[in-house]
């Protein structure tokens, strides 16, 4: 099973606080992604299930804006920040972009 290594530029929105401020996030997230599709005919013993697996290797914040202005990336905003972003949405677009990769494609 080999590995590959994705490497992508994503958005999301985020609630700060209380408040619930919505923020726009850009950050750039590396992550080492492979799959398997299943073996489901022939003898038993050569069948078996699909394999996956994401491991985000790294996520970094680029960009922050709130109202359409810049916020402030100290060390405590950025790790507040971070701990907002869905990294199930995260996985959701890196398999769409897996999946895009490794389609055929009629260019040469």
């Amino acid at each position: 099973m080999k590995a590959h290594t994705i490497t992508a530029g994503l958005c999301q929105t985020v609630f700060v606080g209380e408040a619930e401020r919505e923020v726009e996030l850009e950050f750039t997230v590396i992550a080492e992604m492979h799959y398997s599709p299943a073996q489901t005919s022939g003898p038993p013993e050569n069948c078996y299930p699909e394999e996956s697996e994401c491991n985000i290797t790294s996520l970094k914040i680029t960009k922050a804006t709130e109202d359409g202005k810049p916020v402030h990336l100290g060390l405590d905003t950025m790790a507040q920040l971070r701990e907002l972003i869905s990294l199930d949405r995260v996985e959701e677009q890196l398999w769409e972009i897996y999946q895009e990769a490794l389609a055929p494609s009629d260019e040469y």
